[in-house]
């Protein structure tokens, strides 16, 4: 089968292990393509992280949480939305709402607390950046989109000792954009750590056309 991927800052909903996640030696290496390590945000009220599923949206919610300077060591507090409409609770004496995620606009009215709180904000969204802005004309947002290059797939695969040639990894994120989870399923449909040969794979049993039952002999 192919690579087993450990995953770096996979989305998790354990609150007690996130807790426990506390310092810098405890972290896995993660890939900060963005480059947000050393970017400040002592002054942004809200981030808002866009992208397709698997793009690493809520890998650098975990990452900024744990690991970012101005993050790292502030009173916490994790909303899963499930795509549904959430709460904060009004005595919630937080520094950090980290919100996983947003799927659609209805959802967008939970966040207007936001404008009377103090805390700053963090959310992985699926839906276009002009919602907030409309939302939130007033406040500092900052935006930063995860499924914009392939450059970050192409550290992950050799990270991984994955043979890749551009034409392949072009096919790919035409069809599937920047998705480590769509790389990974497709990667573990072949036997081989070549994209390359899964992709040509993948292409053909996906062309596989299924009869329906009453064009059975």
């Amino acid at each position: 089968s192919g690579p087993r991927i450990d995953w770096r800052f996979r989305k998790v909903c354990d609150e007690g292990f996130l807790r426990c996640m506390n310092k810098d030696q405890d972290l896995p290496p993660f890939d900060d393509f963005l480059g947000l390590k050393e970017t400040s945000f002592a002054n942004t009220k809200l981030l808002v992280f866009t992208g397709i599923s698997g793009s690493g949206k809520s890998s650098y919610l975990n990452f900024l949480a744990q690991a970012h300077p101005d993050f790292k060591n502030l009173s916490q507090e994790w909303i899963w939305t499930m795509h549904q409409s959430f709460q904060v609770k009004p005595n919630q004496k937080k520094c950090l709402f980290l919100i996983d995620e947003i799927a659609s606009p209805l959802q967008l009215p939970s966040l207007i607390r936001i404008k009377k709180s103090t805390a700053q904000w963090v959310v992985a969204s699926h839906i276009h950046r002009l919602w907030f802005r409309l939302l939130l004309p007033q406040e500092k947002i900052k935006f930063y989109h995860t499924d914009h290059s392939t450059k970050k797939l192409e550290t992950w695969m050799h990270r991984w000792g994955i043979s890749f040639s551009k034409e392949s990894l072009l096919a790919f994120q035409k069809k599937y954009g920047s998705s480590y989870v769509d790389l990974k399923c497709i990667l573990e449909r072949s036997p081989k750590k070549d994209l390359d040969y899964a992709l040509n794979k993948h292409f053909r049993m996906d062309s596989i056309k299924i009869e329906k039952c009453s064009q059975w002999t």
